[in-house]
C-alpha cells in the first residue's frame, strides 16, 4: 500500500490529495478492510526537494564512490546546513544524491521538509555551491492510512482476517530495510500458511 491509503500531499499552503506528487490515492482498498474491522490512524513522512544539477556549483574532486556488491552508494556534494534552533546552533549534512545516471535532477538528502517553495528556495541558496540553485520539485510531506497498532501477529498475519499478511509503510515502517524485512517475513509466512507448514516469527 505504500503511501497511498487514502493520503494528502502537503507543503507550504497547498494540500492536494494523492500518494505520490502525480499519482492517485487509495480508497476502495481501506474503506473495504475497515468494514472488515481493522482500524487505522494516520502517519506521515517528509521527503526533500529536487534541484537541477546544472545550477549548483559541483567540483569534481567532490565526487565520492563507495562500490559494493550489487549496490553503489554516491556521496556527490556533501555540504553543511546550518539551522538556528532555540538551543544553539545544530548541523545537518546534506547529501545530494542523483536521481539516475542520467538525469538532471538531485535529490538533496537531509533536507526533507514541508515548507513553502519559496522558503526552501531562500534556504537552499544559503548553502555554498548552491546559491544560484533552482529546486525542480519542492520537498513535500505525505500523511496516509496506516494500522493502529496490535492488529497482527508475530507472523504479520492479521488477527482479524486469517491469511492476510501486512509488511511496510501500512505496519508503520519509515526505512526500506524495515519494509524489506517485514516483506520477507510476510511472503514466506503467507507461503508456509498455504503449504501448511509452521510460520515463523522472524528471519
Amino acid at each position: 500500500t505504500g503511501t497511498y491509503l487514502n493520503s494528502m500531499i502537503f507543503w507550504g499552503e497547498n494540500i492536494v490529495k494523492g500518494g505520490r506528487p502525480g499519482e492517485i490515492r487509495s480508497l476502495r482498498l481501506i474503506k473495504n478492510l475497515i468494514k472488515k474491522g481493522l482500524k487505522f490512524s494516520k502517519c506521515s513522512i517528509l521527503s526533500g526537494p529536487e534541484i537541477k544539477k546544472r545550477t549548483i556549483n559541483i567540483k569534481k574532486e567532490n565526487i565520492k564512490c563507495i562500490k559494493n556488491e550489487g549496490i553503489e552508494y554516491f556521496e556527490v556534494f556533501p555540504g553543511e546546513f546550518f539551522i538556528k534552533a532555540n538551543k544553539g546552533r545544530e548541523i545537518t549534512k546534506l547529501y545530494i544524491l542523483p536521481d539516475g545516471r542520467d538525469s538532471d535532477e538531485m535529490y538533496v538528502y537531509g533536507f526533507e521538509n514541508s515548507l513553502s517553495e519559496d522558503m526552501q528556495t531562500n534556504l537552499i541558496r544559503k548553502i555554498k555551491g548552491f546559491e544560484n540553485s533552482f529546486i525542480t520539485r519542492p520537498g513535500y510531506g505525505i500523511e496516509y492510512g496506516c494500522l493502529s497498532p496490535f492488529q497482527t501477529n508475530e507472523t504479520l498475519e492479521s488477527k482479524k482476517i486469517k491469511g492476510l499478511f501486512f509488511a511496510g509503510r501500512i505496519n508503520r515502517t519509515y526505512k526500506y530495510e524495515e519494509s524489506l524485512e517485514q516483506g520477507l517475513l510476510a511472503g514466506i509466512n503467507a507461503y508456509n500458511k498455504v503449504k501448511g507448514i509452521e510460520m515463523i516469527n522472524s528471519i
